[in-house]
């Protein structure tokens, strides 16, 4: 299934469009939705989605400026953009920013499913690109013998960028491999996921700096995590207590 979030500051619209069309049957899932850009951007940044429907109009962050601002993040997630009305000069910007269609409220049933078809068809044919340059990778890497360097060359580039946004599909880019196929080696030779390892190289800087007395907000910064709650869940998930609690407890 292809996650799906949701933006709209309308709750109607939000409940209704979960509604209108059986997404399953399309082979989507709405996995999230959002209120505003704001809340919008910090759950895109907790999790990754394969289409994003978003309201033109929302408070404190309007559809372009959220679009923008993934779009500057990750050039891979698609857009549906809806509007309560014709507007030219956001639709030619919404295709600036490179979005998969331009909805009118209230959303057509047919219309709607014609987009999804659509992009649901363009989803596949990228992990199916994904899934052949992983293969190749790996005939390149059993030739070269080199999985060991490579192995070295991640776990270097994790600990030079963890404070920055770092996803594999980043890394995979840095090293020109499929992202599939890199995850796989990883685990295999590391014996856990890319995303537990750096979050695990994350929580030990986070303790140093927490121990030198830097407020948690500072830390969560420092070490990757833009949203503070979602650092204290995570510092939470490894530790068992939270990070102010740690401050406390020299003997950890």
């Amino acid at each position: 299934m292809f996650n799906v979030m949701v933006v709209d500051d309308d709750a109607n619209v939000r409940e209704g469009l979960k509604l209108v069309v059986p997404w399953e049957e399309y082979g989507f899932i709405i996995a999230e939705a959002a209120c505003d850009g704001e809340e919008a951007l910090q759950k895109y940044k907790r999790q990754s989605f394969d289409l994003i429907v978003v309201d033109m109009r929302l408070p404190k962050a309007n559809g372009l400026e959220l679009i923008s601002s993934i779009r500057k993040m990750d050039s891979r997630v698609h857009f549906l953009v809806l509007s309560g009305y014709a507007d030219f000069e956001y639709a030619k910007r919404s295709i600036d920013c490179r979005v998969d269609g331009y909805i009118l409220k209230p959303v057509d049933e047919e219309e709607l499913i014609e987009y999804l078809i659509r992009i649901g068809e363009a989803l596949k044919k990228e992990r199916q690109r994904e899934w052949l340059d992983g293969e190749n990778s790996a005939a390149v890497i059993l030739e070269d013998g080199s999985n060991e360097i490579l192995i070295k060359n991640m776990l270097d580039f994790i600990e030079e960028n963890y404070s920055d946004k770092l996803t594999l599909e980043m890394c995979a880019g840095r090293f020109n491999y499929g992202s599939g196929y890199l995850g796989r080696l990883f685990k295999k030779h590391i014996g856990e996921s890319f995303n537990t390892y750096l979050d695990r190289v994350r929580i030990q800087k986070a303790k140093a700096l927490l121990l030198r007395g830097m407020k948690v907000y500072q830390v969560a910064e420092l070490t990757g995590y833009s949203n503070v709650d979602y650092f204290n869940l995570k510092f939470r998930k490894y530790l068992g207590i939270s990070p102010s609690q740690f401050r406390k407890r020299k003997d950890l």
